[in-house]
């Protein structure tokens, strides 16, 4: 599994149209929310119902499926099939989580994918705003002290 503070390594798995999709496609543009949802389409339902408030919060959504044969899921965002488990054993230890990055793909957040806090989630996506001015702040407010 992947430390937290940690750079996660590139992530690359076919969609369920079976087009590559790769985390590196999203480096340095926005966070990312990495819902490795097993083979539970509920899961993925949650976030798809929040879609909004994440790309509101500027933030990229990829839902990871395991098993055989990929389904077709409509989801508002990108759904990557994981056939063998690999990518899923090595990101999450084979259990249904959530990873948030940074826009420079650091491991800033992991969270229960079965039971999503979506505003935990969405607060850390905030916060992660909040720490460089050019990816997303205006201003800094001045000091008036």
């Amino acid at each position: 599994m992947i430390a937290l503070h940690r750079e996660i390594p590139v992530l690359s798995l076919p969609d369920t149209a079976g087009r590559s999709v790769s985390t590196w496609d999203y480096k340095q543009e926005r966070p990312l929310v990495l819902i490795f949802a097993a083979d539970d389409p509920t899961t993925l339902g949650a976030f798809a119902a929040r879609h909004e408030d994440y790309r509101a919060a500027n933030a990229m959504l990829l839902g990871i499926v395991s098993g055989g044969s990929p389904q077709r899921f409509d989801m508002p965002f990108p759904v990557l099939v994981d056939r063998d488990g690999a990518a899923t054993t090595r990101y999450t230890g084979g259990k249904p989580e959530v990873l948030v990055t940074d826009a420079f793909g650091v491991l800033e957040g992991r969270f229960d994918a079965r039971r999503p806090e979506h505003d935990r989630i969405l607060a850390l996506l905030s916060a992660l705003e909040m720490r460089c001015p050019e990816c997303g702040v205006a201003e800094w407010p001045a000091d008036d002290a």
